[in-house]
């Protein structure tokens, strides 16, 4: 580490070098009085802490940068209340404290590229679609401000979820071996599990004390409530890849079914998927759980029905349990068996609240994509007035993930996300087969199973464009690809991408 600082400190004294000797005089007696004049205008202690923590983050990120990913993804997408977080304030907004570990992972990628010798850019074919999306979210914030008259400070509150897709290109120039990937991927795993344990501590003591963000309200079913919390934490989408990434990494790794130690977290996993009462959840996984099946060996198949057969012995023996336990545990059972029971229950469903609210929130956008197809009416734009049948909900907001990005950003921002994000599908469904490492295989495999859940889970809840989700969604297709290049290294060269 010490060699790196000093080869860094050799390099920008070249670099200053480089420039006459009045304009370097000039940059010294700039950056000076900088420092200076912040040790007047600030609290000369919090500056030095500021300060610190700032080298403290440019050093992580350039020698540890999966510490500063995990680290955001425990910070956004876990059980942290992360909008009670201290802001950073600036004359132009405020900067929150993942917001700073964003920027130093990128600045990196520029300093290594810079100051390390066999560093170098590594290009994916994500990346222009990726790119395209991005420059049209950030066009759609000047069409609010310009157009629409949003507030400066306002509209770039709306930049910042859709910015953590940027953390794609963090993990795929600064994530370049299998150690990095692997304790990443456990990481997630491990927020995952300590996400469902506070869920299930969360509905023992039910709604009275908040352990987490979210959610947590009492539990209905077609108006009749029931004496159960539904929990749903920012962290809900670690519990869905991390159980799909466990299920896959159970039945592909050729271990013995009772000594993987992911056979004793699913249990935790499932709890907390049941807890959140997202039906949209459920059916999505067991939709998953039939493609997985598909796709793999008849002896992995042997080993999925004995982890099916093993999970639903669990479930029953925990449900016939609760019922004879009575109260808020019998209450549980019947919310969650009332829960699954009305995705049969055909026009009652139908006809439900939930999906006139919906219905009518679609109306609105698709009256403002007829008359913006382009470039929409901008992330932070309103898209419809008030309505009172939908009064719970911001006027900005809308359940439809894919009429969101399409709203807003229009097509030349709709057209990149679908590229950048199908293309991912493919590739994994391409490659997955080739990866030899099997731990890293299952994790592909989860990933694109993931993927390919969202595109069923965005019709009705917006995960493409949340701010927990997005962190989420960015590491993993990050992943994904660091493990596609990782399998075939020359890749980039034979596809003229370097």
């Amino acid at each position: 580490m010490i060699g790196q600082i000093k080869i860094a400190m050799h390099r920008s004294l070249l670099l200053l070098g480089m420039f006459p000797k009045i304009i370097q005089l000039s940059l010294i007696v700039l950056l000076g009085i900088i420092i200076g004049g912040l040790f007047f205008l600030v609290n000369p202690l919090l500056l030095l802490v500021a300060i610190s923590g700032l080298l403290v983050l440019i050093i992580i990120s350039y020698l540890k940068p999966e510490i500063g990913i995990l680290t955001t993804a425990v910070l956004i997408s876990s059980i942290v209340f992360e909008y009670e977080l201290p802001l950073i304030p600036l004359p132009f907004g405020a900067f929150h404290i993942s917001d700073i570990i964003l920027l130093s992972l990128l600045v990196s990628i520029l300093i290594k590229s810079y100051f390390t010798d066999n560093f170098k850019f590594h290009s994916t074919p994500l990346d222009r679609p990726l790119v395209l999306f991005y420059l049209a979210a950030v066009l759609s914030i000047y069409t609010s401000i310009a157009e629409y008259g949003v507030d400066f400070r306002t509209a770039m509150k709306f930049l910042r979820p859709t910015t953590y897709y940027l953390i794609f290109f963090a993990i795929t120039n600064l994530i370049q071996g299998k150690k990095q990937i692997k304790f990443l991927i456990k990481g997630l795993s491990i927020i995952a599990i300590v996400v469902g344990i506070s869920m299930i501590v969360q509905a023992i003591i039910g709604s009275s004390v908040r352990l987490v963000p979210g959610r947590v309200e009492g539990a209905k079913v077609f108006e009749q409530a029931y004496e159960a919390t539904r929990i749903i934490p920012p962290g809900s989408i670690v519990l869905y890849l991390g159980l799909i990434i466990s299920i896959c990494t159970i039945v592909l790794i050729n271990k013995p079914l009772f000594k993987s130690t992911y056979i004793y977290s699913t249990p935790i996993l499932i709890g907390g998927i049941i807890l959140t009462y997202f039906r949209m959840y459920w059916v999505t996984i067991i939709f998953l759980l039939s493609i997985f099946i598909i796709l793999i060996s008849k002896r992995n198949k042997m080993k999925f029905m004995a982890w099916f057969s093993t999970i639903l012995i669990v479930l029953s023996i925990l449900s016939l349990a609760f019922l004879s336990l009575g109260g808020r545990p019998r209450a549980y059972v019947n919310s969650i068996s009332a829960r699954f029971s009305s995705l049969f229950s055909g026009e009652k469903i139908y006809g439900s609240d939930t999906l006139e609210f919906r219905r009518r929130e679609n109306s609105y956008a698709l009256a403002q994509i007829a008359k913006h197809p382009l470039i929409g009416i901008g992330l932070a734009t309103d898209y419809r007035p008030f309505d009172p049948f939908l009064s719970a909900g911001p006027l900005w907001f809308m359940h439809n993930g894919y009429l969101w990005i399409l709203m807003k950003t229009g097509f030349i921002g709709f057209l990149p996300f679908c590229w950048f994000y199908l293309r991912f599908i493919k590739r994994s469904y391409s490659n997955w087969k080739k990866v030899k490492d099997l731990v890293l295989r299952s994790a592909l495999v989860g990933f694109m199973l993931a993927a390919v859940g969202l595109l069923l889970i965005n019709i009705i809840d917006p995960m493409f464009m949340l701010w927990p989700q997005i962190v989420v969604i960015s590491i993993m297709i990050g992943l994904g690809e660091a493990i596609i290049k990782i399998k075939n290294p020359d890749e980039e060269k034979l596809s003229g991408l370097s």
